[in-house]
C-alpha cells in the first residue's frame, strides 16, 4: 500500500511542477521521462465526452488535436496549496 501511495504524490509532485511553471499541455513521453507511472491515478472522470485521469487534485486528459499530447488539469485548491503532500 506504501509503494502505491508513493507513487501516487510522485505522479502528483510531476504534473503540479507543469502547471506552475504554467505549462498546460505536454506529450506523453516527456511526462514518462520525468517518472509519471500512467498506471497510476486515484480517479477518472468523463467531461465533455473526455476522461479524464486524476492524482488527486491534478490530471490530465487527451488533447483535442493530439493523442500524443496531455491537457493538465488542476483544482483550484492545488496549486494554492500543495504543503499537504509529501
Amino acid at each position: 500500500m506504501r509503494s502505491i501511495d508513493i507513487r501516487l504524490k510522485r505522479n502528483r509532485r510531476i504534473l503540479l511542477n507543469y502547471l506552475k511553471e504554467g505549462i498546460r499541455s505536454i506529450s506523453t513521453l516527456e511526462l514518462i521521462d520525468n517518472g509519471y507511472d500512467f498506471k497510476y491515478n486515484t480517479h477518472t472522470t468523463l467531461n465533455e465526452s473526455k476522461v479524464q485521469y486524476w492524482c488527486y487534485d491534478v490530471g490530465f486528459k487527451e488533447n483535442e488535436s493530439s493523442e500524443t499530447v496531455l491537457d493538465l488539469l488542476s483544482t483550484k485548491r492545488s496549486i494554492e496549496s500543495d504543503a499537504s503532500f509529501g
